[in-house]
Formats: C-alpha cells, structure tokens, sequence
C-alpha cells in the first residue's frame, strides 16, 4: 500500500495513546501489531520536533527493512521486524520523534534503499 504526504494528510485522523500521538487513516481499520512498541525515550530538548514515518511499498523485503532500520535507529532485529510488521500491515510506521536533522539524518539511511520515509512536524 502507498500513501503520499498529502494522501496521508488528507485522509488521517490523530489518535492519542499515553504521550504518543500515531495517525491512523480514516475509513482503515489499523491491524493490531501488539508487540510493537517504541520505548525510547526522546534525549533532547527542542520546540521544533519531527517524526520519521516509512511508508510501504512493493519492492523492499522484511529483510530489508529489518536490516536498514536496525542501521539507522539502531536498534535490535526484533524491533525492526516490529516496525516491518507495522508498515506491512498498516501501511507506515512512525518510527522516530526527533529534532530536524536527526530525523532527516535518520530518513536519509533509510531511503538509501529506495524505501519512502516522511519527515513531518509533530503537531
């Protein structure tokens, strides 16, 4: 399944869980990932936050996404097979609240391998 950023946009509503805020599209029921979670707590103090949102598509393997995600957030293969499930099932996956350029920093290690990552303001 693909989204652009206006489609995801224009056809998400907010849903908030504890701090979190994750966006689910309307007219979607979100497939249950109940193991998926993401723990870290952010390290920094900014007014100006983004999130890294990859977006499925139809030519990167689990594998892939395992193994880029594990690179680029630096985390173990079973959160990256979390995230692969996300954006599997779900369509994307909101994988990192950061600072601009260690969101963008962290999107472009991800896109190295032709995978559709969106930095957004947390609003």
């Amino acid at each position: 399944m693909y989204l652009s950023i206006q489609t995801l946009q224009d056809q998400c509503v907010s849903e908030t869980f504890s701090t979190e805020i994750y966006i689910k599209p309307s007219g979607f029921e979100m497939r249950e990932n109940p193991h998926f979670q993401y723990d870290r707590k952010p390290q920094y103090v900014s007014d100006e936050i983004f999130k890294v949102i990859i977006l499925d598509n139809d030519y990167n393997t689990y594998q892939e996404v395992i193994d880029i995600c594990m690179e680029a957030l630096n985390i173990s293969f079973e959160e990256g097979m979390k995230i692969a499930l996300a954006v599997d099932n779900n369509g994307f996956a909101e994988v990192l609240h950061a600072p601009k350029n260690e969101a963008e920093k962290t999107a472009n290690v991800i896109r190295k391998i032709g995978i559709e990552v969106q930095v957004i303001p947390v609003s």
